[in-house]
């Protein structure tokens, strides 16, 4: 016992050492077997033929004498508008609903339910849309499951819900123009191209005199000679709630000199075309102690002439008018307003929907009637548009938390 106390360690380092000899010859044993395994030790048995092996020599397979004789080959064609109704790539479908009959239900077809024709797949008789009466006896409207004011045959093809009225009051192709309306003014629901006249949804709100960027500041009298005067004028950047804002940037010019206001293509120049000394009048300035004092001024009028040749008169920190009544038109298929001159062209549309343009033929002030051409046809019949927006607000587009149900304003739904 003694001794395994004292040399442990050479006990634990000769049992390892016998371990390690063990696991070697081991290993070497392995590396010698698999020398002794062959080629054919690793073949899989494979089993006997269960077919008869063809003849390739049998006129089955002569390819020449196959193709050559006694073949009639099927003329190709052009798909008709028939065919083309109810082909498939098999990545985009045709439309197709689904057979009434509970014995079959399956899928068919749109077009078929349109002809009353029999289902193709359990040959028995599909159920016809039929007319019902509106309360005139004349059977005028078409077959309207959820009753909002569009035929279920027209829901279908526009691929709306024909059994929810929520759809009436959507703009499916986004046009601008509500479902129900379109159905109402016969344009197609599904195509944003299609749709009513734009200036349907025009009406004149307001008719105003605008105000210009720009005031008379000072005049300068160096001569009696009034071309040798220096007329101080402000021009502004911007127009906010109908006044001049902004940082001014002060112009001096002289008679015949003119004045510039916007850059670009949408810049207006203003001639000065003459200057009138009106005598002096009364001003309230303030003191540096926040009190107000009378002072006497003198007054000046400076005449411009616009791009038209008209006059334009500026008086001394006063507001300048443009010659030309500016009317504002309400536009609820985009919420914006639009706004124009006699005798400029109003844009209507987008890319998607087609822009149409109108002219501002004329205007009556009294009774807010403006009366507007078609710019891609002036022969056509002018347009009156006046505070009444023909498009009425139940058929503004709204938003799809706005649509309701049921809606006492829009006939025939319940």
């Amino acid at each position: 016992m003694r001794f395994l106390q004292k040399n442990y360690e050479k006990v634990i380092l000769i049992v390892l050492f016998v371990i390690f000899i063990i696991t070697l010859v081991h290993l070497m044993r392995t590396v010698d077997r698999t020398h002794e395994i062959k080629d054919k030790d690793l073949e899989i048995p494979t089993r006997e033929p269960d077919y008869q092996l063809a003849d390739k020599e049998d006129k089955a397979f002569k390819v020449e004498e196959l193709f050559s004789s006694n073949v009639q080959w099927s003329k190709t064609a052009a798909r008709n508008d028939k065919q083309t109704k109810n082909f498939s790539d098999l990545t985009q479908m045709f439309k197709s609903v689904r057979c009434g009959h509970e014995d079959c239900g399956k899928i068919i077809p749109y077009d078929v339910i349109l002809n009353g024709a029999k289902c193709p797949i359990c040959r028995k008789e599909l159920a016809k849309f039929v007319p019902i009466d509106d309360g005139s006896g004349s059977g005028s409207r078409a077959q309207d499951s959820d009753r909002d004011g569009i035929p279920d045959l027209v829901e279908i093809e526009a691929e709306l819900d024909a059994y929810s009225a929520k759809d009436r009051l959507q703009d499916k192709d986004k046009d601008g123009f509500v479902n129900l309306y379109e159905f109402q003014q016969k344009t197609k629901i599904n195509d944003p191209k299609s749709h009513p006249p734009f200036y349907q949804a025009l009406g004149v709100n307001r008719v105003e005199r605008q105000v210009l960027r720009m005031r008379l500041k000072n005049v300068e009298e160096t001569t009696q000679n009034k071309k040798d005067w220096t007329i101080q004028i402000a021009v502004y950047p911007r127009i906010k709630d109908g006044k001049v804002s902004g940082k001014e940037k002060n112009q001096f010019k002289a008679i015949g000199d003119s004045v510039r206001i916007g850059s670009g293509k949408k810049a207006v120049e203003y001639a000065i075309k003459d200057v009138n000394y009106l005598g002096t009048k009364e001003v309230k300035i303030k003191a540096d102690d926040g009190t107000e004092k009378v002072a006497q001024i003198k007054d000046y009028k400076v005449i411009l002439t616009d791009e038209k040749g008209r006059d334009i008169e500026m008086k001394l920190d006063a507001d300048v008018f443009d010659p030309d009544d500016r009317i504002f038109f309400d536009y609820p298929i985009d919420g914006e307003e639009k706004s124009g001159i006699v005798g400029a062209t109003l844009t209507l549309g987008t890319k998607a929907t087609g822009i149409t343009e109108y002219i501002i033929k004329s205007l009556d002030k009294r009774s807010l009637t403006v009366v507007l051409i078609d710019a891609a046809d002036e022969k056509a019949q002018p347009i009156s548009i006046n505070k009444n927006i023909i498009l009425q607000k139940r058929f503004w587009p709204q938003k799809e938390a706005e649509v309701v149900e049921n809606n006492p304003d829009v006939p025939g739904i319940f």
